[in-house]
């Protein structure tokens, strides 16, 4: 067998195929709007001599996802991550007869069906403790039990982030949150970046428990503005700049003062929407001016107690979604 002939072959493929996979990047394909990427393929392959292209739509969008989730933990960079050409090459595509792709496919629904269910359950149980809430407090946009109200520059003590020098993020040590990690309302570990230990940086560590807020967003987006209570999925963090800690005050409880903030007319007059400001900034004085019913400590500890019980059911769903996921992604690895 002459391999040098055979190189110099593939060798002459070489822009034809560089050219296919830039057109499979640049054709938009989001979920349900893959028709323009399955026609991509299928124009290659005729040119190519085949006859009959064979490939179960759901199977191959399906098996796309997964692959891109997995390369996305493989790509490198700590401000910005880059999915290399190499990483992409290996990606291992599979490509069985098209009746076992509709049985993989069907299955891949399935669960997909499931963890949308489950998805919807802890929607629900979100509308739950946001209907206990009403029940204990009132719409707290109007105040309807008369509670004492006050403003926060009272009764919580703001704490700046660190500006961190981008150029210096390590890929281990102490993670630094940014926006993106807790803009959502609860900790996002996606593209998270660390720092060595920093004896001079102590007033900006922050641990499991702690109360922090995201400053700066999207101009109409519900991406700041949202509290965050730190789990325990790392010991220690980091705050950088345009976050901030919360140290509340003995008559505001935790959990009560994050859900406080989830309902809608609270949150404009936070980040300033009800005064018709639509910035996508909030400064330490927008929180310290915001006026928030004081309902007494021992009916707020009472919610709590409700709240950190529906967060077990939380906790047992989320934990299903996990295994589902792992076995979605190993009905493509088989």
């Amino acid at each position: 067998m002459d391999f040098a002939a055979i190189k110099k072959a593939a060798e002459a493929y070489g822009p034809d195929m560089t050219k296919f996979l830039r057109d499979m990047i640049a054709i938009p394909s989001e979920s349900c709007e893959e028709k323009g990427v399955i026609y991509r393929i299928k124009e290659e392959m005729e040119k190519l001599g085949y006859d009959k292209v064979e490939i179960d739509k759901s199977f191959f969008v399906q098996q796309m996802r997964v692959l891109l989730s997995k390369a996305g933990g493989e790509t490198h960079g700590c401000t910005m991550r880059h999915l290399t050409r190499p990483i992409f090459d290996a990606l291992p595509f599979l490509l069985p007869p098209l009746a076992e792709q509709k049985r993989i496919a069907a299955k891949f629904d399935a669960i997909c069906a499931i963890i949308a269910k489950r998805e919807e359950e802890l929607k629900k149980l979100d509308q739950l403790v946001k209907s206990r809430f009403v029940e204990m407090f009132g719409d707290p946009t109007i105040n309807p039990k008369k509670w004492e109200t006050d403003t926060l520059k009272n009764r919580l003590k703001i704490i700046g982030g660190f500006a961190f020098e981008s150029k210096q993020f390590k890929e281990t040590g102490i993670p630094v949150l940014r926006i993106g990690n807790i803009n959502a309302g609860y900790f996002q570990p996606m593209n998270l970046v660390f720092w060595e230990n920093d004896t001079r940086l102590e007033r900006y560590k922050i641990y499991p428990g702690d109360i922090v807020m995201s400053l700066t967003g999207t101009v109409g987006k519900d991406d700041y503005g949202n509290v965050c209570i730190l789990g325990n999925d790392y010991n220690e963090y980091y705050l950088n700049q345009r976050n901030a800690k919360l140290e509340l005050g003995e008559t505001l409880n935790k959990l009560y003062f994050s859900w406080l903030l989830k309902f809608s007319g609270v949150k404009k007059c936070l980040t300033g929407i009800s005064r018709g400001v639509r910035q996508a900034n909030i400064s330490n004085k927008d929180i310290e001016n915001l006026i928030v019913p004081i309902p007494p400590t021992k009916l707020q500890n009472q919610f709590a107690t409700f709240v950190q019980q529906v967060d077990k059911s939380k906790f047992v769903i989320k934990q299903s979604i996990e295994k589902l996921e792992l076995l979605k992604n190993k009905l493509m690895q088989d």
